[in-house]
């Protein structure tokens, strides 16, 4: 890119501007990377206002970036007649996420202190979403309340809210249920395991609050989404 050579750590990610002549390869057998090629006559300026310029970025946060791209992927699966409109209204939340986590709205340089400061809060943000996570991942099938997690950080609730909405732009509750779908996306995609069954094993004690919750999330009943999307990759 730009006749330059980038060693890209794990947590980075780069921009290439259309029309660039470039070409990226592993560095060995195991390379995950996730790309996007938005189109627009308006995404130049953008790029300018943001202060978006070829080149590699640290992101110290890839959760956002994760859902923005989850969004648009699963606008274009689950509607392959609007899906692309429904995707596309996503594109500029995309790059938003990317120009502040690659730490480019802020307005001017803040003052050393200042700025260990904050690299201070988000780390410990960080940390505390990293408890947050893995408890969910193993706790996601039983009861899970704010208080819970709340003593899990020890923190109040209203910090809790703050950290979650730092680092995936979701409340508690949201982030609760954004695994639960995840998780009940995959039985109905690789089990024959009857919904009802799946929203137990989800956490959802109420049937129908799952499926309104399901078909919120995903635009799709259990059983269309099943139907769509069983022995497909997810």
């Amino acid at each position: 890119m730009q006749g330059k050579k980038y060693n890209l750590p794990a947590g980075c990610g780069f921009f290439i501007p259309a029309h660039m002549p470039h070409e990226y390869y592993p560095n060995g057998t195991t390379w995950d990377i996730r790309w996007m090629v938005p189109r627009g006559s308006g995404l130049p300026l953008l790029y300018e206002k943001l202060g978006i310029k070829a080149g590699v970025y640290h992101l110290w946060n890839l959760t956002g970036l994760e859902i923005q791209m989850n969004k648009m992927r699963d606008e274009l699966l689950n509607d392959t007649t609007y899906g692309n409109y429904y995707a596309s209204s996503h594109v500029q939340e995309y790059i938003m996420e990317f120009a502040k986590q690659a730490e480019l709205l802020k307005k001017k340089p803040a003052p050393a202190p200042n700025e260990d400061t904050g690299n201070k809060k988000r780390n410990t943000y960080q940390k505390h979403m990293n408890l947050v996570s893995d408890y969910v991942d193993h706790q996601y099938m039983n009861r899970i309340t704010e208080k819970d997690l709340c003593t899990l950080l020890d923190v109040t609730p209203q910090h809790l809210c703050r950290i979650l909405r730092a680092c995936t732009g979701m409340s508690p509750v949201e982030y609760i249920n954004h695994i639960r779908i995840k998780k009940a996306k995959e039985y109905l995609g690789f089990t024959n395991v009857n919904a009802c069954e799946i929203a137990r094993r989800c956490g959802y004690e109420n049937n129908n609050y799952f499926w309104r919750t399901f078909k919120k999330a995903t635009g799709l009943s259990p059983g269309e989404y099943r139907k769509r999307y069983h022995a497909v990759e997810l």
